[in-house]
């Protein structure tokens, strides 16, 4: 009767080990799923990020040669079709092609 209840305590000792790492990995499954989630969009924005800085290095060169360089500034005005007083521009487009 003895080795019947000690088969019956071990039996429920294991159960319960069991559902002790079961209730522990349901717990922390959606949190470790949740911190990947998170990483991933972390690693988004930062990229976001780096780009926006690359964006705003790059106007503050377009700044600088507005600034300092005549050149730049002529041929900025040049593409936007803009002209000195007196001058007479001829812009020639280019016919759509036929598809």
């Amino acid at each position: 009767m003895n080795s019947l209840i000690d088969k019956f305590l071990r039996v429920f000792a294991g159960l319960a080990v069991i559902c002790v790492l079961v209730g522990g990995v349901m717990t922390v499954w959606p949190k470790l799923s949740r911190v990947r989630g998170l990483e991933k969009q972390r690693q988004q924005v930062l990229a976001e990020i780096e780009a926006k800085n690359r964006e705003i290095a790059q106007l503050r060169e377009n700044q600088r040669r507005f600034r300092e360089d005549p050149d730049f500034v002529r041929a900025i005005a040049r593409e936007n079709h803009r002209v000195f007083p007196g001058e007479v521009v001829f812009v020639f487009e280019r016919p759509e092609e036929k598809k």
